[in-house]
């Protein structure tokens, strides 16, 4: 496989706006990382964060957020086919975390704050599901990062059961109670690390984690002022143009 062909396609289709069907694509974990990179390359972007998760089949993996697609509380965004969003904790990190064995204590030692964030999520990938080193190579379908401007002391959070809300002009669009596959943002960041295994060098101090979505992949139905929301944790608003 050419990791530096299915590169170029992918970064086609994110110019482009259209999805990619079957074709050359990533056979492994190393070539799914190696294709992040050059992605990061090709767009000559630097990292604002990460997106960690332990899959089910793929186990600990992770995708970089990139800085120019890391935008402010109340910051426009444009609606575009398949947008999804995801209501998240972010983790801010005051110390870099190389590779390794980590505790929960040792992570949160880590951690100068959290934020409620919002994912913006669709896959470059006509058939995401078909090849998950594909996916993982397309950032894990991640779009982009809205975050929330109240950053908050880290504390371990009961999210379990808490309303999670997303409105448009004031229309809820989704109210259901927090239920992600993994509601443990230390446990996630402790198994990637426990990997580790990308190519952009792995979480370092003042860049964010965030480590899945509270309420599933909610579709964007339009545009409009938008609010999320976890209750008891926070809110962030943006603006979908």
């Amino acid at each position: 496989m050419s990791v530096s062909e299915f590169t170029q396609r992918i970064l086609a289709a994110r110019q482009s706006g259209t999805l990619l069907e079957t074709g050359i694509e990533p056979t492994s974990l190393e070539e799914a990382y190696a294709v992040q990179k050059l992605t990061a390359e090709g767009l000559r972007e630097s990292l604002a964060g990460w997106k960690v998760a332990d899959h089910p089949r793929l186990g600990p993996i992770a995708a970089p957020i990139f800085a120019g697609l890391s935008k402010a509380e109340g910051a426009p965004w444009p609606v575009e086919p398949g947008l999804g969003v995801e209501i998240e904790i972010a983790l801010w990190l005051k110390r870099d975390l190389p590779p390794g064995t980590y505790s929960r204590t040792a992570i949160a030692e880590a951690v100068e704050g959290y934020s409620l964030g919002v994912e913006l999520v669709g896959s470059r990938l006509a058939q995401p599901d078909r090849n998950l080193f594909a996916f993982l190579g397309d950032l894990m379908a991640n779009r982009g990062y809205v975050m929330g401007a109240e950053r908050k002391p880290w504390q371990d959070l009961a999210v379990p059961g808490r309303a999670c809300r997303f409105r448009i002009d004031g229309q809820l669009v989704h109210d259901a109670p927090a239920a992600p596959p993994a509601l443990d943002p230390l446990g996630a960041a402790a198994a990637w690390l426990s990997r580790g295994n990308d190519a952009l060098g792995g979480l370092k101090a003042g860049q964010f984690v965030t480590t899945g979505s509270v309420c599933g992949i909610v579709p964007v139905p339009g545009r409009g002022a938008a609010i999320a929301e976890i209750e008891g944790i926070g809110a962030t608003r943006l603006n979908l143009v």
